[in-house]
């Protein structure tokens, strides 16, 4: 078999998943516990009771000066800066997609402008922006939003242009004017995308909100990984990196459900699979009854399986309708809605199975 062809099991799958994080942690530790045995006082490579107790102190101690456990301190202003950010970008980067992606007249002076302001490197003009905003926290924010924003709307504005031209038509011939069309047709479509395209653009936040914080700061993750950076203290720099990745994860994964759940419709293209299967394999035992299976269906069609008994078409429906595991490969993540509220019954989507007394279900 060629090695494009071959998939791994779900155990597989999970090992290979793990093994490079266990590898680099297992790195870490083998030169730390080299270098500390050359050099007990050695700060470049802390061991893990060293990171432990840094831990302890910035998390759970209070402060001598200010009384404050810094790591909940410095979390809960940068991430104020970072949301507050987020938030005014995904305003304005939204209304910006849409006028240059729906209206004609709005793209001739916005699209320019927005590309060329995309192509200007942010922190370029950090020290503009604190010029001008000052060193307070509105210029923090303010490099956010100009460093995120552009990317944005013009994101937005592509996928505004590409929503087919008969839905404009099909809702201005029933009476929709431009505001409903932009309410009814354009926003549902633009909704999952910009939860998209936030969660793509989380990691140059966070770059953008450092780099504010390392210049000019008196609290937050930034500030203080470079406050320590001058006693080279390593054991508070890599538990502070890591708590910054682990927010940045969950943030991620906190936009991820709502563009599943809340905009099914906005993330799929006319056009697009409805229902897209890749390499489902079942097997009980030595017996496979199902292999290499791909299908797609799009809205609209119709797809008929026919086999003799025990050929695994009843197998086949369960999976799709999400009622058994895969042993391995891709099945639809609209299965997972079909189990919930009436999203099938919206959607027209049913399955007969069973014979000569078909049953429905779904």
């Amino acid at each position: 078999m060629r090695h494009i062809n071959r998939y791994p099991r779900q155990g597989m799958r999970l090992t290979l998943m793990l093994l490079p994080f266990v590898l680099m942690i297992a790195a870490w530790f083998i030169g730390s516990a080299v270098r500390l045995e050359a050099n007990p006082q050695d700060k470049l490579l802390p061991g893990l009771s060293q990171m432990i107790a840094a831990i302890d102190r910035m998390a759970f101690t209070p402060d001598k000066r200010s009384g404050e456990y810094l790591l909940w301190a410095d979390t809960l202003i940068s991430m104020s800066r970072l949301l507050i950010g987020l938030a005014l970008s995904s305003l304005i980067g939204l209304g910006i997609g849409i006028a240059a992606g729906v209206f004609p007249m709005y793209r001739a002076a916005l699209s320019p402008l927005m590309t060329v302001v995309s192509m200007i490197p942010p922190l370029a003009i950090l020290p503009v922006l604190f010029i001008v905003f000052g060193l307070d926290e509105l210029s923090k924010v303010m490099l956010i939003v100009i460093g995120i924003t552009p990317m944005l709307a013009r994101d937005l504005e592509q996928r505004a242009r590409e929503i087919p031209a008969e839905l404009f038509i099909k809702a201005q011939t029933l009476g929709a004017n431009s505001w409903t069309v932009v309410l009814r047709v354009v926003l549902p479509q633009l909704l999952s995308r910009l939860i998209t395209s936030l969660r793509l653009l989380l990691g140059s936040a966070w770059l953008f909100l450092i780099s504010a914080e390392a210049i000019s700061a008196t609290a937050g993750l930034g500030y203080r990984i470079f406050l320590v950076r001058r006693y080279m203290a390593m054991d508070v720099i890599i538990p502070y990196v890591i708590w910054i990745t682990l927010l940045a994860w969950l943030m991620d994964l906190a936009l991820r459900q709502p563009a599943q759940s809340l905009f099914p419709v906005g993330g799929r293209r006319p056009g697009m699979s409805f229902i897209d299967i890749k390499n489902i394999w079942q097997e009980y035992g030595d017996h496979v009854v199902l292999e290499r299976i791909n299908l797609q269906v799009k809205e609209g069609e119709f797809c008929s399986m026919v086999g003799a008994s025990g050929c695994g078409k009843s197998t086949f429906l369960r999976l799709l309708l999400g009622r058994k595991s895969r042993l391995a490969g891709k099945s639809p993540s609209t299965a997972s809605r079909w189990r919930r509220s009436r999203t099938a019954a919206r959607r027209g989507v049913s399955a007969l199975f069973g014979f000569p007394a078909p049953q429905r279900a779904g």
